[in-house]
């Protein structure tokens, strides 16, 4: 409904604002923050009613592996995000072997997931493989939160482990309950956080 295209809509605005923050200071941060936008556009957007039109007129499948690669997408790019952003390799010695390894592991069966169901698109279970991976994700995400938040970290970085637990929380009431907007809500939320965490930190500078 409009509620969805809003939400949508909002997600476009924030990637290109993001994106544009990129081109404008070369913030790395930035940029995997842009990119993991743009996956949960790639992953919203296929669901719009021109999107379904196109695919009902083209090639139907295409809708599946869309939806599967951005699914994938989402998780790594956020990820890849949480690691730069608060600079794990050196702020979280004690957890960067284990953020690296989830790292390596989202990126592995993601393309090999999308190997195998481009050679066989009827795999069975396809979609609770998928959802089976999203939530032992989002488990090992609150694993990696906690034991980073007991780590002692500064004020920035506590703000964005709780935007992470929101964004985890959000994505397994997602998968339980069926309503993606549910996920686009604590997107949202987080999204404004790490803004104003970054309008924090120019002010400091």
């Amino acid at each position: 409904g409009y509620e969805y295209h809003f939400f949508v809509g909002v997600i476009c605005m924030a990637f290109l604002l993001f994106f544009i923050g990129y081109s404008i200071n070369r913030n790395l941060s930035f940029l995997t923050y842009s990119l993991y936008l743009f996956a949960l556009l790639v992953y919203y957007g296929n669901r719009l009613l021109p999107m379904l039109n196109f695919y009902n007129d083209t090639v139907p499948s295409l809708f599946f592996y869309i939806n599967q690669i951005g699914r994938m997408g989402i998780l790594f790019t956020y990820y890849y995000f949480i690691y730069v952003f608060l600079d794990v390799p050196n702020s979280f010695k004690n957890v960067y072997r284990y953020a690296r390894y989830s790292l390596i592991f989202i990126a592995t069966f993601s393309i090999l997931y999308t190997l195998i169901t481009i050679v066989y698109p009827l795999l069975p279970w396809r979609y609770s493989i998928v959802n089976t991976f999203y939530i032992l994700t989002a488990l090992n995400g609150f694993i990696l939160v906690v034991w980073m938040l007991c780590s002692k970290p500064n004020k920035i970085a506590i703000v964005t482990l709780l935007g992470t637990l929101l964004i985890n929380i959000g994505s397994l009431v997602s998968i339980y309950n069926g309503n993606p907007t549910f996920l686009l809500k604590m997107v949202l939320v987080e999204t404004m956080v790490f803004f104003g965490i970054i309008s924090y930190q120019n002010r400091i500078k």
